[in-house]
C-alpha cells in the first residue's frame, strides 16, 4: 500500500546525527505544525537532500508518516538564514532563539499556519540590511512576546496589544512595527521572562 506524501514548507531547526550516515530533524512546518522526522543516507557527500536539510534552512519538505514516524523523502532549499545572515550575528542569533524557544514550546503536531507566517515575516524583515542594533532588539521583542500570546503564554494585554495584533498581519513586519515597541520594550521584557519562568518549560 503506497504512502501518503504530503508536502509542506518548513523551517529546519535542528539535524542531529543517527547511525553512519542518517539525521534525525526538528522541523517547523506550515502544514503540519512541529515535527520529527528522519532522512537516510542524507550525511553522504552524494546526497541530494543535504543542502536543503542544514539548520536554519527554509525549505520545502516532501514527508510519508512511516511506522517509525516521518520520513523525508524530498527536499529543495528556499532560503538558508544561517548563509544570508553569517555577516550579521545579532540577527542570527535571533533566528537560533527563535528556534530554540519553538523546540521548548510547541508540543505535538498542531499546524498553525498565523504563527508560521508571522516568523516567517519576522525572519525576512532580519535580512534587512539597513536594520540598526535597537531594530533587531525590537524585533526579536516584538517576535517572542507574539510567539508567546499565540501559544497562550501572554495574556490579553491593552498596553501590548496594538504591538501583538500588528505582528499577524504580513506586510506589518516593517520598522513602524519596531518603533512602535519601542517604548514598551522594557515592560514587555518582563512580561517574557514571567511568562517563560511560569510555564516551567
Amino acid at each position: 500500500m503506497a504512502h501518503h506524501i504530503y508536502h509542506t514548507e518548513a523551517f529546519v531547526l535542528e539535524g542531529r546525527n543517527i547511525g553512519e550516515a542518517n539525521k534525525y530533524f526538528y522541523l517547523f512546518t506550515r502544514e503540519l505544525g512541529m515535527i520529527e522526522a528522519t532522512a537516510q543516507a542524507v550525511r553522504e557527500g552524494k546526497s541530494k537532500l543535504r543542502p536543503a536539510l542544514m539548520d536554519f534552512s527554509l525549505s520545502t519538505v516532501s514527508l510519508v508518516r512511516g511506522k517509525n514516524g516521518w520520513k523525508i523523502t524530498n527536499a529543495v532549499c528556499s532560503e538558508n538564514f544561517y548563509e544570508l545572515l553569517r555577516t550579521n550575528l545579532q540577527s542570527l542569533l535571533v533566528v537560533g532563539h527563535v528556534f530554540a524557544l519553538l523546540k521548548r514550546l510547541l508540543n505535538g503536531e498542531e499546524k498553525d499556519e498565523n504563527l508560521y507566517d508571522m516568523i516567517s515575516n519576522a525572519f525576512r524583515l532580519l535580512l534587512d540590511p539597513s536594520l540598526t542594533k535597537e531594530d533587531i532588539i525590537n524585533t526579536e521583542c516584538v517576535l517572542v512576546l507574539s510567539i508567546l500570546h499565540c501559544l497562550g503564554y501572554v495574556d490579553k494585554n491593552n498596553d501590548f496589544d496594538p504591538v501583538i495584533s500588528q505582528a499577524v498581519i504580513p506586510n506589518a513586519w516593517n520598522k513602524d512595527l519596531l518603533h512602535l515597541v519601542g517604548p514598551l520594550r522594557e515592560r514587555a521584557l518582563l512580561e517574557i521572562n514571567r511568562s517563560l519562568k511560569e510555564s516551567q518549560l
